[in-house]
């Protein structure tokens, strides 16, 4: 889909604070230049969001509004300590609320921010969705939601967690976690995705059919560092990509904000699709997130200037030599989930690559 096509879509959206002339000359921090997939070969079944056993990739389009590139940082970010939790005299390096550290892109209606300012109600209807973003833009960091998504039919819908540079640019970098509704008592699925340089096509599919992400909060992550990235829900390992520079591949070098979206994802969410969202039976949709004064990153001055974050002197909480691995038991719990809910992965869809092979990550180890 065209950049300009779709930012002329995007001003439709009438729940938007934002201006005309702010959209028109900002560009979209997610997939713009991607073509839709050929989605033929989906073939639904009535369990929920899974396909065939090589199913085509699946569709990631970008959330309808998104918030505005983030500001660059007055003066200096602050230098890492190196402290991390347990550790003497540990502080939380942004002890602070979602006023400190984000922006509302719809309204107050649609992301509703608790009095103490860490927690927020996101609510998705026939009239708007839900959207903010962070501030500042980050270097390495380990970013978390405290989420619990809302009970009942869900078909359609899309809850968006990820990080991203502002996409000005055809080499922005992204990490991507994405929530599926479902039919009611149906899974949910997680879908992550990863850019690097502008280059994505790294879909992984995961039904969540181990906890209810309805019925009380989890932890959805993504942990960021020089070596690893890794993303995941509660402690568990999802999926893993490592930085493979060595090996002549390219590895995060921009600075990213975070961003949060509800967003209506009736063309492809659920089943490829084949169940769109019913307002008039089931909205409005709430999830809720809490947790925001757990922000852990390095702060940069603007996305291409990484300032110390690139090269600290002393290594953040998230990128000690401990961090640059799994864990034996993250192993052990990676290899579990994707051995038993992995319904998706890139780097074995066979039939998608057929012609150009299969990107270059895949034919390398992870561990």
């Amino acid at each position: 889909m065209e950049r300009a096509s779709y930012a002329v879509a995007l001003l439709a959206v009438t729940c938007l604070i934002a201006s005309v002339n702010v959209f028109a000359q900002s560009n979209i921090p997610s997939f713009l230049n991607d073509v839709e997939p050929d989605n033929t070969a989906w073939m639904p079944d009535n369990s929920g969001n899974d396909g065939n056993p090589s199913p085509p990739a699946p569709v990631t389009p970008t959330p309808p509004t998104t918030p505005a590139t983030p500001s660059p940082s007055a003066g200096s970010p602050p230098a890492s300590t190196g402290a991390c939790p347990g550790d003497p005299g540990y502080q939380e390096p942004w002890d602070s609320t979602f006023w400190d550290n984000f922006n509302i892109v719809t309204n107050g209606t649609h992301v509703r921010v608790s009095a103490d300012g860490d927690a927020c109600d996101m609510q998705l209807d026939a009239d708007c969705s839900a959207v903010f973003g962070s501030k500042y833009q980050y270097f390495t960091g380990y970013f978390s939601a405290k989420l619990q998504l809302p009970c009942g039919n869900s078909s359609g819908t899309v809850f968006a967690f990820y990080t991203s540079s502002d996409g000005k640019m055809d080499d922005h970098d992204e990490i991507d976690i994405e929530l599926l509704g479902n039919e009611t008592s149906k899974h949910i699925t997680m879908q992550t995705n990863i850019f690097i340089n502008g280059v994505g096509d790294r879909e992984m599919r995961h039904n969540l059919d181990w906890f209810d992400p309805c019925t009380s909060h989890h932890d959805y992550f993504i942990k960021w560092n020089s070596n690893i990235v890794v993303v995941g829900v509660d402690d568990i390992p999802l999926r893993v990509h490592m930085n493979n520079e060595k090996n002549g591949l390219p590895y995060f070098n921009k600075g990213q904000g975070l961003y949060v979206s509800y967003w209506d994802g009736s063309s492809w969410a659920t089943q490829g699709g084949r169940i769109k969202i019913d307002y008039a039976m089931n909205a409005p949709f709430i999830a809720n997130l809490n947790g925001f004064h757990h922000m852990s990153a390095c702060q940069v001055p603007s996305e291409r200037d990484l300032g110390s974050c690139k090269y600290p002197a002393v290594a953040p909480c998230w990128d000690r030599p401990s961090d640059h691995y799994l864990t034996a038991k993250q192993k052990t719990d990676f290899e579990w989930a994707n051995n038993n809910f992995c319904i998706y992965d890139y780097c074995k869809d066979d039939q998608r690559f057929a012609s150009t092979g299969k990107p270059a990550e895949c034919n390398i180890p992870l561990y």
